[in-house]
């Protein structure tokens, strides 16, 4: 069995800004890095209130959250 890159089905695409929030600090790595091998910009926060306070300074098109918000 051969791995395959887990990218190779993400477009390139150059200044896309995506913002992540994600609280497990390796899967925080791993989405900044296939993103970021493809051209978009990454930001992240690692809990709910890091991203409020961070959103609007921010210039992101996308945010990426798995995390509820109550």
């Amino acid at each position: 069995m051969t791995a395959t890159d887990p990218s190779a089905d993400l477009p390139a695409v150059r200044g896309l800004a995506i913002f992540i929030v994600e609280n497990y600090a390796d899967t925080r790595f791993l989405l900044r890095y296939l993103l970021e091998r493809k051209g978009y910009a990454v930001q992240e926060a690692s809990t709910l209130a890091e991203a409020v306070e961070a959103l609007p300074a921010a210039d992101a098109d996308v945010v990426l959250s798995d995390m509820p918000d109550g």
